[in-house]
């Protein structure tokens, strides 16, 4: 899974608006064509944490688009110098 795959997911299912924020950002600032840091990159790690902390587990589809998008951003963030 990619971040274009998280966003087309984002469109296909009635998640919530911090979801939709969160997907769209990441794609928008974490893409392999754009610099950015570590640092960018960790906060907004940290910032899906918090999120998948208090989500109502009930939100089926908003926990598991959220996972799936703290998995590539980690991914990328632990293959960055």
């Amino acid at each position: 899974m990619n971040l274009q795959d998280l966003e087309d997911a984002v469109h296909e299912n009635n998640v919530e608006q911090k979801t939709i924020d969160l997907v769209q950002d990441a794609e928008s600032n974490f893409r392999g064509d754009l610099k950015f840091t570590k640092d960018e990159l960790g906060s907004h790690i940290y910032e899906i944490g918090i999120c998948l902390d208090i989500y109502n587990p009930s939100m089926v589809k908003d926990v598991e688009i959220l996972k799936n998008l703290k998995c590539v951003l980690e991914e990328i963030y632990n293959s960055m110098k």
